[in-house]
Order: C-alpha cells, then structure tokens, then sequence
C-alpha cells in the first residue's frame, strides 16, 4: 500500500522529461535500465507516460490540421 505524505513531490529532472519525450532509442535504453530495477509500477508509469505523450502529440496535429482548414473554410467564406 502507498504512503502519505505532507511532503511534496521532488519534480522530475528535465532529463527524464527529453527522454520520455525523445528519440525512441534513447527512451528504449531508460526502459531497459527501469525494467533492470525490478519494480514493475515504475515500469508501468514509465510505459504509460511513453504511449500518454504520444496520443498528446498526434491529437495536436490533428487540432493543427482542423484550425488550417477552418482558417481556409472562412478565407474562402469571405
């Protein structure tokens, strides 16, 4: 069971954030070296971080690829 604390959170360096968020090579070494630590939760929210980032990415295209042809749909409207 987790523990409660008062205390807050150490944030998580900038460079566990470019690797979550990079390259799929250098993501593959931090999560052979997590898997290495044989603590199947870290792993999991390490793989769950990985695929959340990526449905971020690919519905902030698709939003970039509406706003484009809305801006066109009302160019053309007026």
């Amino acid at each position: 069971m987790p523990k409660y604390t008062a205390d807050p959170a150490e944030p998580l360096p900038h460079w566990v954030h470019e690797t979550l968020q990079g390259l799929a090579s250098a993501y593959l070494v931090f999560l052979d070296v997590v898997k290495g630590m044989d603590d199947w939760g870290l792993q999991a929210d390490v793989m769950q971080y990985r695929d959340l980032n990526e449905h971020i990415i690919h519905y902030k295209a698709q939003l970039n690829c509406i706003h484009s042809k809305l801006k066109s749909t009302i160019i053309a409207h007026n």
